[in-house]
This record gives C-alpha cells, structure tokens and sequence, in this order.
C-alpha cells in the first residue's frame, strides 16, 4: 500500500499537467499495473548463473515513472498515446536485460495479463503492428535541435535517414577515428535505447555483450547525438605502465569535466580494461555514490570546493565545505554517464555482479542479443551496394551470407560438444565476411584480369609477329623488284649527267673569264670616279659655308638690304655681283626688284651651279678680285651683304672646280655606261650558266635520290629479311608457350566467371574457419556454403578448393621448403596466417606454425609475454615495418597491446599512416607483421581476442603428421633415399619457381614492347635466351620429377609405419579429453618413434620391407602403451 502511495503520488503529479482527462486518469491504473507487473517479474524471472542479474529492485519500477516524466504534455492527446510510452518504459527497464527470446516472450506475456487485469487492454491495442516500438529525444525534421521532446518515432525510414546523418557528420567530425556503422534496425534501437538512459540524470548503463556486438560504437554514436561537442564521451588509454595512479588521474579529468565544467559525458568503459580489480571497485563507488575513495588529496579537494563557489552559491547552497563537496558530487552523478560494456563469456560477469551489487541496481542493463536474420542481409545489403556489385546477385549473396554465419554458429556449438573447443562467432566475423568478400572480389578480379591481360597481350604480340611475317614477305619481293628498276634509272641518269656537265664547264669558262675582265675594267671606272669626287669635294666646303650663311638669312634680312634707298658701296657690288651671277642687270634697281621676289632667298640657295655659263663667271671675277669684296668686310656694313658675298665668292669656285671635274664626269659617265651594259651580258651568261648547272644538279639530285632510294631499298629488303629470320625463330621458339597461354587464358576466363561464388566460399573460410579442424572445414564448405551458392546458380568453381583458389603455387612451394607441412590443411593455414585481414594467434601445440614462421620471416623479433620491454619492440618494428612473433601466450593478451591488435589506424594523408599505441602516437609501416603463437592445445578465446585476430589451428593433422613420421622412418631405414628425396623436392620447388619468374619476365618483356615486337632486337634476343633458360629448366624439373616418382615408389613401401606411428599418435593426443595432464608434445613423441625405430631393429632382422614395417609398428604400439 505504502509503494503504491509513493508511486501513485509520482504518476498523479505528473500526468496532472496533460490537458486530456483520460490521461490524467491513467495514474492509479497504472501505478497498479506496473507494480503487478514489477511482483509477477520477480517471481518468473529468477536468478541464475547465466542470468545472475536477473536481481530486481524498487530502483526499477521509479525508472519507468523516470521515463515517463519525459513525456510532454502537448506531445500527447490520447490514452493510447500514453500507455505506449509506458509499455515501452516497462520494456527498457525490464525487457532489455532479459537474455533470450524465450524470456522476453515470457515478459511480453506478463505484461499482456497485467494490462488486461488493471487497464482493461490488451498489448496488441496499443503495439498494434509495431511491437518493437521506438520512443528517443530527437527532432528528425531539425537535427540540430538542442532540447528535443522525447516521444515515439513511427517513421522509421525517416529514423535511419536521421541515424544514418549522424554516422556521417560524426566520421566528418573525427575523421582520424571513423566508425563504419550500417544503422539496421537493431543497431538504431540500440543506439537509441542508450540514448534515452544517458539523458537521464545519473542515467548509467551496463552493456552485456560480446566484443563486436556495437556496444562502444553505439554508445560513442548516443553520446555524440545527446551531448555533442568535441568529446561527448571518454574512454582510458592502457599502456604497460597504466596502473591504479593512472586511472585516478582520468577519473579526476571526468569529475572535472561533469563537476566543475557541469558538461555532459559518457564515461566507456570495458571489462577488458580492468587491469587492476580496483578499477571495478571505482567504478562500482561512481555509479552508487558518484564519490570514489581517496581519489583527491587534501590540496586537490580544496582546489575542487574552490571550483565550484560561484555556481554553489548561485544555486543557494550554503558555504561550507562538506556542503560544497556534496554540491560537486551531486553534478558529477548528474552529467557523469557510465556505460559498462561487459561480456558475458566466462565467470567474471557473474563474479562482477556478485561482488559488486550497484553495478546492476545503479544502471539500466542491455543484453545484445545475436543480430537476426534481417540485420544480417541489411548489413550485407549496404556493402554489396557500396562495393558495386551487380543488382541481380544483390539478394542471393546476401542470403547466403546469413546462412554461412548462422552455419559456423551450429557448428561452433557441435565442436564444443564433441571436443569441447570453444569458439565464438560474433557480428565482427561477419563485418569481415562481407567487407572481406567485396575486397576479395575486386582484388581477384584485377589480380585474374591483369594474368588474362598479359597473356592476352602476349598472344596478341606473337599473331602480329605472324601477321607481319606474311606481309614482310609479299614487301620484300616488291622492295627487290623496285631496287632493279631504280638500278636501271641511276645508270641512264649517269649518262646525261656526264653530257650535261661538259657543256656547263664551258660555258662556265667563258663565263669566268668575262667576269674577271668586267671586274677589272669596272675597278678602272671606280678609280676615275674617285678622281671626280675628290675635285669637286674642293669647291664644297666654300659652297656649304655659303649655305649654312644664307640659312641664317630670313625675309627681315632682305628687308634690311632693300630698305636702302641709296645702299652703301660694298652693298652695291655685293648685290651687283649677284645679279651678275644670277645673269640680271647688274644694278641697284634690279637687285630691289629681285629682293621684293619672296622667293628670293629660295632662288639663291637652290641656284643651278653647275650650269653657270663662262661669260657669266669673267663677269664675277672683276668682283671677286677686288681685294675689298670679302664676307668679312662686307659683312661688316651689312650682315645680309656679307652672306650673299660668300655666296658669290662661292659660286665662282664652284663654277671653276665644275669646268675642270666636267670632262672627268663625261667620260666616267660613258664608261659606266659600257660597263653597265657588258654586266648585263655577263648576267644574261650567268643565268644561262645557273641554267644549265641547275639541270646539271637536278640530274645529280635525281641520281642521287634514285641512288639513296635504291640502297635503302636494299638495306630494307635486308632488315626484312634478318626479321622474317627472326621471326620464325622466335615464332618457333614461343609455339609452346602459345598452347599454353591459350590453355591458360581460357582457365582464367572461366575462373573470371565464377568468381561470384567462389569468393563467397572464400570470404567466409577467411571469416570464420581458422578455428576449426580440417573435417569440420570441409564440411562447413561442402555441406554450409557451397549449397546455398549452387541453389541460387550463382557461378562457381566445382570442387572448390580453398587452397588452390588463395594460394599461389610459388608462395606454398617456398612455404615447404620453410617447414610447413605439405597437407591441403597446412596450406590453407598458411593462407589464412599471410593473407587475413587480422593478425594471425595460431593454437600450434607441436610448435610447427612458430617455426614455419621463423623460417618465413627475416629479421624476425621474437619474444614471449615475460619479455622485457615488449611494448618498445613492437613500437619499433611498427615504424620501421618490421615482423615481430609473440609466442607461447596464454588466454589472456596484455591489454596494452588492444590498439595494435584492433589496428586503429589513422589515415593522416593517402600513403601516411599513424597509430596510438598508449600515450605514444607513431608513424605506421604497412609492413609492419604481427604473430602471436599458442602451445595451447585448447585454449579458451574471448570474443573480445578472436575478434581482433585471425585465430587458426594449427593443431597437426593425420595427412601431414604421416608424411612428416615417413620421412622419420625412411630417413633411418634408407638415409639416402630420404636424403635424395629432401634434395628433389627443392630441386623442383627452384625449377618450377623459376619457370614461373621466366613466364612472367617474358610476358612483361612482351607488354613493355613498344610498336612492333621484331623491330626489337635485345627483345628478340632476351626472349630467345630466356626460352632456352625455360627449356633447360624444364627439362630439369620433368628429369627431377621422374626421379621424384621413382623415389616416392620406393619410400611408399614405409608408409604403413608413418600411418600408424600418426595414429598412435593421435590416440595419445586425444588423452587430453579425459584429463588436462595428459599431453604429449610431437617433439617428444618423435624422438620416442626414432628409439623405436632403432631398437626394433636390434631384436630381429627383418628379411624385406614388409616383415621390417610390421615388427616396427608392433614395437612401436607397445612403446606408447608404456610412453602413455
């Protein structure tokens, strides 16, 4: 009565507020219902050891009223409205802890009775056909919203468009740190259901699941959508020396964060990072008092009070510091969120929940469930889609990979019945079926695509070579042809050649001796003209004086002259001498007349004196030789007078210097004339000269390119030749490797084909086979994964092989001769060690995986867990690329090896990689390798491990055990026929690895040839040598086999003593079932067949091989019943 009072008065308060009446009613129904509901669960649902937490308290019913209060009153105007909110409430609380099918039905089945009893309803009213309801604080038309309702969401296509922009702006934001998340169905439920328990004040949760499941991916999602921000939530970092001090210091940037900043944050945390039991003792303290012990010393305290005065004091708390301690506290429980992902495998849940009770009463539990059927196809629906892959296999491939994950469970499950071998199959096996498949596909089809092209490429380059062999032929008959007729042409070209160049050396005789003549006759004419120039360069620097005085003169000048009405004497006789020369009157008035003429000074500077007339030049001289009559005086009366005295003084010797110089020019000017004229004879000789010259050349030009076309002619038909040579050698030479290229190529369109399939089978073997034994393999190949393939006539390889379809021949061949043993089982090991995406934990009790790996691997750094400084060599080797083997580990791995194991790689820019290992952040060489190695015959893995690495079994099986004993028994019996026989097999193994290196040297030789392939002569010849390498050594390998067989023949007749001595073996392995004491490692058992061997042969001499088996294993059979 006293509970439902409490209850009663909480549902009443708060459903008050909601406007409808019927809502409001709900209150005492309700109340009742869920306490009904709250007895009938902790009646059914009892507490076991697999369901250890099935512990209920008062603390859980409040959560559904918490979760109620959520609920805003205009968001809801019906009943129905309401009691969905409560079912799903219930549900959250009760239902998501449950940890099977079965209970939850059996849940469902209560509530459905409870509703019906108190509310007069039924569940199916108000789930109608959404039983799987979801209800979260978000606001899909604004994402950004920052305090959105909390109510339904019945659009669920709108949901996962939401969640899927959230998965997208988160990886944008931590781009280092990406989480490729496919948001199905049960991941958007699950990320919302953590969700609404961290927007609860002191809202913690506790994840049951196995590692893989989505519990950290999920919870960093929930947090990034409900608090934003840059870091939304915390997770601690192990390293080798992170110890209890470490976690206190987190734990206090947490409480600083919650408590003095008031921000919201989700702290992860993970079972496997419990190094120390006293971290879950602080964690288990946080989510029951939010105070965990001894976490500050007295100084830090008082910095923490210190810290949060102001908003204590805001908020009315009273000063002091208990009060301001318990203020600080009570923010920390408010935005501290914890999320324990805990995995249910082994005791420690249990032990957990026993030792530490709040760490079920304090928070809301979600157990995660296998994913169904449906988010097994959706996720593979998404990559398949993102990988490209053709539409119509979409759907089957999908389906297929479901049943292959569905399959390796049951199988699982039969290997722990029959041999009590525990292996787990979890949502990351089957990321990697997918993820593994579409990488697998794309690279084999570039890997099979690029073989075919080569060969391709090669068989194209030989039909050319033929091709061209014809045509060169037919050319090299034309070329032979033509180089006849040319032969003909140049001959007659000759002949008119000689005819031609006689004539031209004649003419050009006479040519050049005209010429020399005209030349001499033309230096005469030079010489006389030179006379000339010289006499009358004389008279021109009088004449230019004159000039450059007359230049000085304007019409203001004349003006001044004209204006005497009686001019001075020496004015007088200047102007009279210059009529004179002018030949005008000789006086004053004349002399005005022509200085009134503007043209005056025009007329005198361009005066005609070279036709001043004898008469003319008498007259001056009476003038020039009046000693009186200079510039200088002259000019002295009269600046113009003076210049125009110059200018007469002048012209007289001018005139003078002309008479003399005048024969001179005449007869210069006819010999010019003369010598024009024989240059223009000797130029009309010349062109007839060049004429003839020219068709002289032209016939040489002819004869000459007639010639070169000829020889080239020759030389071609002699290169054609050398090539149709080369040609049909090397034709005949590659014939061989034509066949089986064709043969080849065919192989490899036909596996192009099938690739579909057979990359399913093998994506799932890389997936999920490694644990299992080889009959459990076969099966789940033959019987799991092949059938679904061949229902959905999806092409594939019959007879699929795993270990043809991944190995390739060179890499097993130099694994044998490493030590791995030569079985199919063995083969598909070391496939799965080299080729998986994760680093290979190999369970080899008789040490054949660990030495196969030291052979394989140089500059291999080898230690074991009590090593010292592991963490340093491995930070090493993953800088400089190195390989590194921890070997002889236990079921455990030190957790500070978590990062490098989960490679958390950060792609800082396209070939540039980093990787925090600890609190070191180093650079990441791809060819870093990491091998971890068991002498654990049956070791329990957790999910957590096998989801991290490649686990595979490296366990001996009956085929290479009696191979490896055979050659124990022959080595003893017939030293040198086991001897002979260890030599042929690497013989062999060499011969065939380098036919392999010469095939692939002359297909690249063929696809680097440029134009066509016998214009290449070091091609040709590299190719021919090669052949002959590839001859010789096959030869080699066909004589080496043959030897091989007969050896083989002979080392047959032991094999009953290897297959017992194998069986026998295997009878003492299987021991182990019975009682962890008995185990017997090979090493050990092989030394006690070879003391078998050789006392067997001291007792009796066996009179053949046969006799000598039979008494051997008879010994033998007795010395392991005694050895056991």
């Amino acid at each position: 009565t006293q509970v439902k009072r409490i209850f009663q008065t909480l549902a009443v308060n708060r459903l008050n507020e909601f406007r409808m009446e019927e809502i409001k009613n709900l209150a005492e129904p309700l109340t009742v219902t869920t306490i009904a509901l709250y007895q009938l669960i902790c009646e059914g649902f009892l507490p076991k050891p697999e369901c250890c937490h099935y512990l209920f308290n008062l603390r859980d019913v409040s959560r559904v009223f918490c979760g109620m209060y959520f609920a805003e009153p205009r968001l809801y105007e019906e009943k129905e409205q309401m009691l969905r909110l409560w079912y799903h409430e219930v549900c959250r609380v009760f239902m998501d802890r449950l940890i099977n099918v079965s209970d939850r039905d059996k849940l469902s089945k209560m509530i459905d009775t409870c509703m019906d009893n108190s509310l007069q309803m039924r569940l199916k009213e108000i789930t109608g056909d959404d039983p799987d309801m979801v209800f979260a604080s978000l606001d899909l038309q604004n994402p950004d919203a920052e305090d959105p309702p909390y109510e339904q969401m019945p659009d669920r296509k709108a949901l996962k468009t939401f969640m899927e922009a959230k998965v997208e702006e988160y990886n944008n934001f931590y781009k280092k740190s990406p989480m490729p998340l496919v948001m199905f169905k049960d991941a958007i439920e699950l990320c919302c259901r953590i969700l609404r328990i961290i927007r609860q004040p002191r809202g913690n949760a506790l994840l049951v699941g196995v590692g893989g499941s989505g519990r950290h991916c999920q919870t960093k999602l929930a947090s990034y959508i409900g608090f934003g921000g840059t870091t939304p939530y915390f997770q601690i970092e192990i390293s080798k020396q992170y110890k209890h001090p470490q976690f206190h210091e987190d734990l206090k940037k947490l409480y600083e964060k919650a408590g003095t900043k008031a921000q919201q944050v989700t702290f992860i945390f993970s079972d496997t990072e419990i190094v120390e039991e006293s971290f879950l003792e602080d964690v288990a303290n946080l989510l029951s008092s939010g105070e965990v012990p001894n976490l500050y010393t007295t100084d830090e305290l008082n910095g923490v009070r210190a810290s949060v005065e102001k908003p204590a004091k805001e908020a009315g708390v009273p000063f002091g510091p208990e009060a301001l301690y318990e203020f600080f506290l009570g923010r920390v429980r408010e935005n501290l969120h914890v999320a324990f992902c805990l995995s249910y495998i082994g005791n420690s849940f249990a032990d957990y929940c026993r030792m530490y009770p709040s760490l079920v009463s304090c928070t809301t539990i979600i157990w995660l469930l296998p994913w169904p059927a449906e988010a097994l196809t959706e996720v593979a629906q998404k990559f398949l889609r993102e990988g490209k892959l053709q539409e119509q296999f979409r759907d089957p491939v999908s389906e297929i990979f479901g049943r292959a994950h569905t399959s390796v469970a049951v199988f699982s499950e039969m290997m722990k019945e029959e041999q009590r071998r525990i292996n787990y199959v979890t949502s990351t096996n089957y990321l990697e079926l997918v993820q593994g498949y579409m990488a697998m596909l794309q690279e084999k089809q570039k890997d099979i695509g690029g073989s075919a092209d080569k060969l391709r490429n090669g068989l194209s380059k030989l039909d050319d070579a033929r091709s061209q062999v014809a045509v060169m032929s037919v050319d090299l008959e034309k070329k032979q042809e033509i180089c006849a007729t040319k032969a003909k042409e140049c001959e007659e070209l000759m002949k008119n050649i000689v005819v031609e160049k006689s004539k031209a050396d004649v003419q050009q005789a006479s040519v050049e001796a005209d010429s020399t003549r005209l030349e001499k006759e033309a230096k005469e004419t030079r010489s006389m003209a030179d006379d000339a120039t010289r006499e009358l360069e004389k008279a021109m620097p009088a004449l230019e004086a004159a000039l450059d005085a007359l230049e000085k003169l304007d019409q203001k000048s004349i003006a001044e002259v004209k204006a005497y009405a009686k001019p001075p004497d020496m004015v007088m006789k200047t102007m009279c001498a210059v009529m004179t020369v002018m030949e005008k009157t000789p006086s004053w008035g004349q002399a005005k007349t022509e200085l009134n003429d503007v043209k005056f000074l025009h007329r005198i500077k361009n005066f005609d004196r070279d036709n001043i007339s004898n008469s003319t030049l008498r007259k001056v001289e009476k003038y020039t030789k009046d000693p009186n009559f200079t510039p200088k005086l002259v000019g002295n009366v009269s600046n113009a007078a003076g210049a125009l005295c110059q200018w007469v003084h002048a012209m007289k010797i001018y005139a003078e210097v002309y008479r003399e110089v005048e024969p001179k020019r005449l007869k210069l000017k006819n010999a010019q004339d003369l010598l024009e004229k024989k240059n223009r004879d000797l130029e009309s000789a010349q062109a007839e000269l060049k004429r003839v010259q020219d068709m002289v050349q032209g016939l040489k030009d002819e004869f000459d390119t007639s010639n070169t076309q000829m020889t080239t002619l020759a030389a071609t038909a002699e290169e054609l030749k050398i090539k149709l040579e080369r040609a049909e050698k090397l034709i005949s030479g590659l014939a061989g490797e034509k066949v089986r290229w064709e043969i080849s190529l065919g192989n490899f369109d036909t596996m192009q084909e099938n690739l579909l399939g057979d990359c399913i089978i093998a994506a799932a073997f890389m997936s999920y086979a490694g644990p299992f034994g080889f009959a459990y393999r076969q099966r789940l190949v033959e019987d799991e994964w092949m059938v679904p393939v061949k229902e959905h006539k999806i092409p594939h390889t019959h007879g699929f092989s795993f270990a043809a379809f991944f190995a390739n021949p060179t890499d097993v061949r130099e694994w044998n001769l490493q030590g791995l043993p030569t079985d199919n089982f063995s083969t598909e090991n070391g496939v799965l060690t080299t080729k998986g995406r994760r680093f290979p934990l190999l369970i080899d009790p008789q040490n054949q995986g660990n030495k196969w790996v030291r052979k394989m691997e140089p500059g291999l750094h080898v230690f074991d867990p009590n090593s010292k400084d592991i963490m340093r060599t491995v930070e090493r080797a993953i800088e400089f690329g190195q390989s590194v083997l921890l070997e002889n580990v236990k079921e455990e791995l030190d957790p500070a090896l978590e990062p490098v194991l989960a490679k958390n790689i950060i792609t800082n820019s396209p070939g540039s990689y980093s990787i925090k290992v600890g609190d070191s952040v180093l650079d990441y060489n791809p060819n870093f390798k990491f091998y971890i190695t068991t002498k654990l015959s049956n070791p329990h893995y957790t999910p957590e491990i096998s989801t991290k690495t490649t686990i595979v079994n490296f366990i001996v099986v009956e085929e290479g055990l009696t191979n490896q004993l055979l050659g124990v028994v022959v080595m003893k019996e017939e030293q040198g026929l086991e001897e002979q026989k260890k030599e042929l097999v690497v013989q062999v193994a060499k011969g065939k690895n380098r036919l392999v290196e010469i095939e692939n040297k002359i297909l690249r030789l063929l696809a680097e040839s440029k134009g066509s392939l016998l214009d290449d002569l070091n091609l040709i010849d590299t190719l021919n040598d090669s052949k002959v390498i590839s001859e010789t050594v096959t030869e080699q390998v066909a004589v080496s086999e043959q030897t091989m067989i007969k050896t083989d023949a002979a080392r047959e007749n032991y094999r009953p003593a290897g297959f017992r001595s194998a069986v026998l073996y295997f009878v003492l392995n299987d021991l182990v079932v019975i009682d962890p004491m008995y185990q017997f490692s090979l090493e050990a058992y092989t030394q006690l067949y070879i003391q078998s061997i050789d006392r067997s042969g001291e007792k009796k001499v066996a009179s053949g091989i046969q006799e000598r088996t039979e008494d051997l294993n008879a010994y033998h059979a007795l010395a392991v019943y005694k050895y056991g």
